[in-house]
């Protein structure tokens, strides 16, 4: 046997390397997917703490753009005047206006309140509301409690040097985080009745709009969103995480899935799926070992034995598939028990099997394992409740020398197998080098049957086909002819399978069809005789032709031909090819209008059940049947059956390879509609049919008679 274990060894080193560089890949993504989350949540935390401080910004300018808005209003009006309360009592600071306090006419007292003390007592609240700061402070003041804290000094400072911007910052206020915000405030048109004791002119920056925003709420807000985004984060890192593990177990799934359906597909290679037996290629590589070893064996050889089941398609066809099948698992297991137990038993496939022998002498001692072989195959085999019995050939290769190989051995007991079956009474050939010129004339003649159409080598001869009765002649068989250059006239049985093998049939059949519908159409233009019918036989591979009706219906048309002149005559193994595809085929064909026979009717093994399943117009005995022609036959009861089976069904019987007046007078007294052979005519070629023709045989008996007593 091979040794595969450095085989297996690669592949688990490489299967081991696939699965560890797929973890590698997967904690390599996994580590790309957690930096990527990482880096997102830290740029959305960083983000949010701009966008936390922008948003107190904008709180800070909006609140200055009311404060603003309100002091113009109250610069506008010049003040209000209210009544004087704990919450606005008279301003100590507009003392110095002589008309800060008024008393109307019916006693009310009113105190003016200008729009920076309504300013300060709106900012005053709403820090008391919102802790929100807001005020006017400059370096100089009429209230001391606008003074500049340091911060606010500083910005003012600075200011007063020319560098005059709105400013912000972040500072502690009390221990607390606020937004400051400060921006430059100019003397105006209106507040120089308060201020201009200070100094300040129009146009003078008199200070500034200071606003302190709390940030705590926002950062709260913030921290809030910011555990948001987290756990936004982390469920979408346990999500992705999970996808890349599940993507993980379905790569390794899928590998673990990819390892047992390539140990299935070495299977199937190595080991025939149904048999369990070794297949050609692990065949090959056991023959080659033994052919290596032989170095260390002198004086002994390597046998390889070719086996081909006998009468196998029959049982197959007869008993169907299931019991075939069954067969062929009982026929390996006989093979493996008369085989000695170093020797292999290998499946090529169909009923052919190989069996290798190692450590044989010579091909003596390996033909005699074969008959015992022989006789174990030949007892009968229960199989599904029927009783088979087997029987095969088989063709022996023997090799002492270490420079053959499987493929030559193998091709040897091929050979040598088909000598085997040819030669009737020998189930065993052992090959020799003479078998080599058989192998040699078939390639030849493959090679010329390619250009043998092109060459016009092919010829149609044709066989009148007589009717009984009348003895006038009914119509003709068409029989192909090749004229080999070298060779001579190559008979139908020589070249037909080969050209059926090598594909030519379907070109060579379409030709013959050709030529028996131009040959109709001739005959009816020159002998007015519309009635002659031409047979025609068909390849069992022009029935499975998908295009075979168009090509018969377009050579009809054009020959001018009427399909019912055209009988196309079908064998029994062209029906047992592809039922289901024949019996299309033949249903177009009938329903075109082509007449259809059944060929050597009953030399096969289920005639009957064909003859219910195709609608013949008739069929023909075959010739070993006629000519068996003693009056208490067997050929003889079987003629009488299959006639009245005919004349049951309503069908035309034809009788071939009549050859005698004693063979057609019973045939005729049994009833036969038909009859063809010798005893009328050989096959003949176009011009001497016409001959046959012109002197009117197709019409008068007594010629016909005359011309049968001198054939």
């Amino acid at each position: 046997m091979a040794d595969v274990t450095p085989t297996r060894s690669l592949d688990e080193r490489r299967h081991h390397y696939l699965r560890e560089h797929n973890y590698a890949v997967i904690l390599g993504l996994l580590a790309v997917w957690t930096l990527l989350v990482a880096y997102s949540y830290q740029w959305n935390r960083s983000h949010l703490f701009d966008e936390t401080v922008a948003l107190a910004r904008r709180e800070a300018e909006a609140l200055w753009n009311k404060d603003q808005a309100f002091r113009q209003w109250g610069t506008r009006h010049g003040g209000v005047y209210v009544r004087p309360s704990e919450w606005s009592p008279p301003n100590p600071f507009l003392d110095h206006l002589p008309d800060r306090d008024l008393e109307t006419t019916d006693g009310v007292k009113l105190t003016l309140v200008n729009p920076a003390y309504m300013m300060r007592q709106v900012t005053e609240l709403f820090d008391e509301t919102y802790g929100i700061k807001g005020r006017i402070t400059g370096l100089r003041q009429l209230n001391p409690d606008n003074a500049p804290d340091d911060w606010e000094r500083e910005v003012l400072l600075r200011w007063t040097s020319g560098d005059v911007q709105d400013v912000t910052a972040q500072t502690q206020i009390g221990g607390r985080p606020f937004l400051r915000f400060m921006r430059p405030m100019y003397m105006v048109d209106g507040c120089d009745k308060c201020h201009a004791v200070l100094g300040y002119k129009t146009g003078d920056l008199r200070g500034g709009v200071s606003v302190s925003i709390p940030l705590t709420p926002y950062f709260d807000a913030a921290a809030d969103t910011l555990n948001s985004i987290l756990a936004t984060h982390v469920a979408v890192w346990l999500l992705g995480t999970a996808s890349l593990f599940v993507f993980a177990l379905s790569v390794r799934r899928k590998q673990r899935e990819r390892r047992q359906h390539l140990a299935q597909l070495e299977r199937a290679a190595l080991y025939d799926a149904l048999t369990g037996l070794p297949t050609r290629m692990l065949l090959h590589d056991r023959i080659g070992h033994a052919i290596r070893s032989l170095g260390r064996r002198p004086g002994q050889s390597v046998a390889v034995c070719f086996i081909d089941l006998d009468r196998f398609k029959h049982i197959n066809d007869t008993y169907g598939h299931a019991v075939g099948d069954g067969l062929l698992v009982a026929v390996s297991q006989i093979l493996q028990h008369a085989v000695r137990p170093n020797d292999t038993v290998g499946r090529l496939g169909g009923d052919e099997y190989v069996v290798l022998l190692n450590g044989v002498e010579d091909a003596g001692d390996a033909s005699a394992i074969m008959e015992r072989l022989l006789t174990a195959l030949r007892e009968p085999v229960n199989v599904a409740g029927q009783a088979v019995q087997i029987d095969a050939s088989i063709g022996i290769a023997m090799s002492n020398l270490a420079t053959d190989t499987a493929e030559t051995l193998i091709r040897h007991a091929d050979i040598a197998m088909f000598r085997a079956k040819r030669d009737s009474g020998q189930r065993i050939a052992v090959f020799d080098t003479s078998m080599h010129e058989h192998i040699r004339e078939l390639t030849e003649t493959e090679a010329a049957l390619r250009s043998a159409l092109k060459n016009d080598e092919f010829m149609v001869y044709y066989q009148p086909i007589v009717s009984s009765r009348s003895r006038r002649i009914a119509g003709f068989e068409a029989l192909l002819r090749w004229r080999h250059p070298q060779l001579g006239m190559v008979p139908p049985d020589h070249f037909v399978p080969i050209a059926e093998e090598i594909g030519e049939i379907h070109a060579i059949g379409a030709w013959v069809i050709e030529q028996a519908c131009e040959q109709i159409a001739a005959w009816r233009t020159h002998f007015d005789d519309g009635a002659l019918q031409i047979s025609v036989n068909l390849s069992a591979l022009q029935l499975l032709d998908p295009e075979f009706l168009d090509k018969v219906r377009n050579t009809t048309t054009r020959a001018g031909v009427d399909p019912s002149q055209l009988c196309l005559e079908i064998t029994e193994t062209a029906l047992v090819r592809d039922q289901a595809g024949v019996t299309d085929c033949l249903g177009r064909l009938r329903d075109f209008g082509c007449r259809l026979a059944a060929d050597d009717f009953g030399t096969g093994y289920s005639s009957l059940t064909y003859l219910q399943r195709y609608r013949f117009d008739a069929f023909k005995i075959d010739k070993q049947f006629v000519q068996d022609d003693s009056e208490s036959s067997t050929g003889s009861k079987l003629c009488k059956a299959l006639i009245g089976l005919a004349d049951d069904l309503g069908m035309i019987v034809v009788a071939e390879g009549v050859e005698t007046s004693d063979q057609f007078d019973r045939l005729r007294d049994m009833g036969c509609d038909r009859m063809q052979g010798y005893y009328f005519s050989r096959p003949l070629p176009p011009a001497e049919i016409n001959a046959l023709l012109q002197r009117g045989l197709h019409r008068d008996n007594t010629r016909l008679a005359a011309h049968s007593a001198a054939a």
